[in-house]
């Protein structure tokens, strides 16, 4: 006699293989390349993606940041296509910390000229992701302005290209845009967007250095003290022009766990003290964001 014994647990990891595999899928197709009349449809979609608009100079480094309100769909991928409408302005990196919980979906990007595309595509390897919040940060670009800026006015566009084309008879249909997907995989989702405008202006020359007196000459942040540390610790940071200041804490998973300072700041050297006799120990970040840049340093809670 064979044991025919069936093991309850089998059925279920087929099935999650299987809808793992179902969503990769849809993703590809999605974002690649597919038969016109199969991707003519979209879905209904509330969401809004926005980038932050900024004034700046000649010569700064400084973050937009990129933004989804009023999702109103489980989202499974997105792909945001940006292309930068200026000669003088370059972007030097993508940051995904303090970004939307994505669970096991892959968070990449890439930067070639004038474009940066950021990506959150369903891992192959993961469990079944989806992106529920309704709101938050997609990613912080942080961009550079050539010294020799002139006065102008520049954009952050999404890109919006249709590289349709047809094969053996058949045309298929192929954009690079800002799409995303949802677990329903019934087709395309194509939110609402908003791009940045920057204004840029000529660097400033001639500031006296009596008029600046001991002022700092350059955004810093520091290595907190004492690193490690329990339960509190100090982080200070310099400004050297009048800024909004943001300074916040993430953990490991790019969640949120303190905001230390907010608002306003008069230009100087600044500290400020964070307690974390409530939380765990672990390895965490801490983040400072002005209007002309942004900084992130790594230190670590002992208890």
């Amino acid at each position: 006699m064979y044991n025919n014994k069936i093991d309850p647990n089998r059925g279920n990891q087929k099935g999650n293989k299987v809808m793992r595999k179902l969503i990769l899928l849809f993703t590809l197709i999605a974002f690649a390349c597919t038969p016109l009349v199969a991707m003519s449809a979209t879905n209904a979609y509330g969401g809004f993606v926005m980038l932050q608009s900024r004034t700046v100079e000649g010569g700064e480094t400084f973050t937009v940041e990129v933004t989804l309100s009023g999702s109103d769909a489980n989202l499974t991928s997105m792909v945001v296509p940006i292309i930068i409408g200026s000669q003088y302005v370059s972007c030097t990196g993508v940051s995904f910390i303090g970004g939307l919980n994505a669970g096991t979906i892959d968070r990449t990007y890439s930067i070639s000229a004038d474009e940066v595309i950021i990506r959150y595509l369903a891992s192959p390897d993961g469990a079944t992701s989806t992106i529920t919040e309704t709101s938050g940060l997609i990613a912080t670009l942080t961009l550079k302005v050539d010294n020799d800026a002139p006065d102008h006015i520049a954009t952050l566009d999404a890109i919006a290209l249709d590289l349709s084309f047809e094969a053996n008879g058949q045309s298929f249909s192929r954009w690079n845009r800002l799409e995303f997907a949802d677990e329903s995989g019934t087709g395309a989702i194509l939110p609402s967007f908003a791009p940045s405008v920057l204004n840029i202006k000529k660097s400033s020359t001639g500031i006296d250095d009596e008029i600046r007196g001991n002022l700092p000459k350059s955004f810093e942040l520091s290595q907190n003290y004492p690193n490690p540390f329990n339960p509190s610790t100090n982080i200070a940071f310099a400004l050297p022009t009048k800024s909004n200041v943001k300074l916040e804490i993430f953990n490991l998973l790019g969640q949120k766990v303190a905001d230390l300072a907010q608002g306003q700041m008069e230009a100087g050297y600044h500290e400020v003290t964070w307690n974390a006799n409530n939380t765990p120990s672990g390895v965490y970040f801490y983040r400072i964001i002005t209007d002309e840049q942004s900084l992130t340093r790594k230190m670590m809670l002992l208890k």
